[in-house]
């Protein structure tokens, strides 16, 4: 059986910074935020390996797709 990858379109960034400036401020959001750039850094150090970066961050394959989802829903947010 074929491993599945994903097809990355993810820039790395160095450094991450929550947006401070808002009105309003949710930790749980940032967390989310935060978890989801590291997932991303991992499945990019992989090469869109989702088997064997889920392997390396000891969680389900399912787990690093939800994170892949949360992800792209926020740049979509954000984007806006």
């Amino acid at each position: 059986m074929a491993r599945k990858s994903i097809e990355l379109s993810y820039e790395p960034t160095r450094s991450w910074t929550p947006d401070l400036d808002r009105t309003s401020f949710s930790l749980k959001k940032v967390q989310e935020e935060f978890t989801c750039r590291v997932v991303m850094e991992i499945l990019n150090r992989f090469q869109g390996d989702i088997k064997a970066a889920a392997n390396y961050m000891q969680v389900s394959e399912r787990s690093v797709y939800r994170w892949i989802k949360k992800d792209s829903d926020t740049s979509r947010e954000s984007s806006l």
